[in-house]
């Protein structure tokens, strides 16, 4: 078993690993920046940007491509879950949104508007439209190339 600094310094020199991190603190850090200037103010918002686990899994399959190649075994499996996790952000999410305006408006006419029967109503801003998605995947394979090119020029 390989002691904490062994598994650290390998994830340290992973590009991989640092593309899918830089990916998200890029995009967590522009979500935060972005809603500051936003009227409500809440610093910690996702709905209306991009979406982050399309980053994150667009910079994963970007960097195994990069890295192993696309003949490699890896890259169709980190394809296939990037495209499930896409496809579930536009789709499925977006389906419980729209139930659950369905359910929020039924339990306004039943309760006549009164207090939610559940307390609070709930969440219809769920999921990810497409453009958020696909700027997402182009954001996660950018930040991927750039990390790449920079674990290239360090290498030499």
């Amino acid at each position: 078993m390989e002691n904490d600094g062994s598994v650290v310094a390998t994830l340290a020199s992973n590009p991989t690993f640092l593309s899918a991190i830089f990916a998200l603190f890029v995009t967590q850090s522009s979500k935060v920046f972005l809603n500051f200037f936003k009227e409500e103010r809440h610093l910690l918002a996702s709905q209306g940007t991009v979406s982050t686990r399309s980053v994150l899994c667009s910079a994963l399959t970007t960097s195994v491509a990069i890295s192993h190649g696309v003949s490699h075994s890896l890259f169709p499996v980190s394809l296939g879950f990037s495209l499930i996790v896409m496809y579930d952000a536009v789709s499925a999410k977006r389906d419980v949104g729209y139930q659950a305006r369905v359910l929020n408006t039924l339990l306004d006419q039943v309760s006549g508007g009164a207090t939610p029967v559940l307390g609070e109503k709930l969440e219809e801003d769920v999921g990810h439209t497409l453009p958020q998605v696909l700027t997402g995947a182009l954001l996660g394979s950018t930040v991927a190339v750039l990390c790449s090119l920079g674990f290239m020029l360090l290498r030499r």
